[in-house]
């Protein structure tokens, strides 16, 4: 039982007492911490080589730091010897995370059920101190740790180490979250930091490409990695209903390029005065300029999937192609690539020309190839043609409710 606490919660008359940790326990803080570094070497942080070296000052500067609002370290006492010990410690990152170390119980006081009071100590102090997560790490020749730790409610992450001791070796990180429920959902781990700024570098770098598209073609590699993140894109019910028609020939692109033209000249007709000017002046696709253009298309009758997610809205197999785009998109935006999105286009005038059957959707007529240049800002934008929204104006809370501001 922890000092301080009720006699009642004394399980056996035998069973060991925790003692925080104090300058009075100085010198059992030292036989305890090196028995446990002897008794299991891979277990710890450090050394038994290293620790025993260390002079009666540098263990009051050790008990002084593992104490205190921050840190905590209990010693199990049984009739005067320690036979115990555990550590706790606020993450310097982390403010809601507590890290648990050094933990060790003797081997005559093994299967007691002292480890899981020491265990429980410290997840009272972090819980007490509004800590939402424990976190330890457990070598990987550990098994009667790590079968341990899980009974105490700890997961697996999936994060592993190299064991800083020995190379041969690694650490598995395990967290528990005290105070709820006795099965907590794990949090999966990030990526990190660098890998997560590139992807949103790539997402506020990805542009419409209408120009600048230079004729040396993509190799078939980079081509068939730009295909293969398009087709692992998300899909309701797993249908995966996306098609891709790579089309290189010079012939088919013009017989394309004319079906654009005439769909141009119909929208040009419906804006008026100034308006009319500046759509007659924007460049709206790079068909013949860009050395492959690519339509991906939808099977919105697929039976792959089972139906699974469509029967309320069968719309949704469109909108899995439309991400199927965006893969597509900003893989290439990070290769360098540039896509152009061109939509001024008949679907079935497209059916015609690409032999597209009628129960087969067109979504994306894309012009693809390398750029000379990336704009800073999209290119709609920098001719005036329309401003951004910004991110308050299109967030609501709860409900719908344009125009309102919190």
């Amino acid at each position: 039982m922890v000092r301080g606490e009720p006699k009642a919660r004394r399980i056996i008359a035998t069973m060991p007492t925790l003692e925080p940790l104090s300058v009075e326990l100085v010198e059992e803080f030292k036989t305890v911490r090196l028995r446990a570094l002897e008794d299991t070497p891979t277990a710890f942080g450090s050394t038994y080589a290293k620790e025993s070296g260390l002079s009666h000052s540098d263990w009051l500067k050790r008990v002084d730091s593992w104490n205190g609002s921050r840190a905590v370290c209990y010693i199990a006492m049984d009739e005067g010897m320690p036979c115990g010990i555990i550590a706790g410690y606020f993450d310097k990152v982390d403010p809601r995370r507590v890290d648990v170390a050094s933990m060790w119980v003797a081997p005559t006081q093994r299967r007691t059920g002292l480890g899981t009071m020491l265990m429980e100590a410290v997840e009272r102090w972090a819980h007490n101190l509004g800590a939402s997560e424990l976190r330890l790490m457990v070598t990987s020749n550990n098994s009667t740790a790590k079968r341990f730790y899980e009974r105490c409610g700890f997961t697996f992450t999936g994060k592993i180490e190299p064991y800083r001791n020995d190379p041969a070796l690694l650490e598995y990180e395990m967290l528990k979250y005290p105070g709820n429920s006795p099965h907590p959902a794990v949090i999966a781990p990030a990526f990190d930091e660098l890998e997560r700024n590139a992807i949103y570098r790539v997402i506020r770098a990805r542009r419409d490409v209408r120009r600048g598209f230079v004729p040396k073609p993509l190799p078939d590699a980079l081509l068939n990695r730009l295909l293969t993140a398009a087709h692992d894109a998300p899909s309701v019910g797993l249908m995966q209903p996306s098609r891709f028609i790579v089309i290189r020939s010079f012939e088919v692109r013009r017989r394309i390029h004319a079906v654009f033209q005439q769909a141009n000249r119909q929208a040009l007709a419906g804006y008026q005065g100034a308006r009319h000017d500046q759509y007659a002046d924007l460049k709206l696709e790079g068909i013949l300029e860009a050395p492959q253009n690519l339509c991906i298309v939808c099977d919105a009758q697929s039976e792959q999937g089972h139906g699974l997610g469509r029967q309320t809205m069968p719309q949704t197999a469109v909108y899995s192609t439309v991400c199927a785009v965006q893969n597509l998109w900003l893989a290439a935006r990070a290769e360098g690539v540039g896509v152009g999105w061109v939509s001024i286009l008949s679907p079935d005038a497209l059916r015609s020309v690409l032999n597209i059957p009628a129960h087969i959707v067109p979504v994306a007529y894309l012009c693809l190839g390398y750029v000379d240049n990336f704009g800073n800002e999209p290119e709609l934008e920098r001719l005036g043609w329309e401003r951004r929204s910004s991110l308050e104006s299109v967030v609501f809370e709860e409900t719908y409710t344009p125009g309102v501001k919190p």
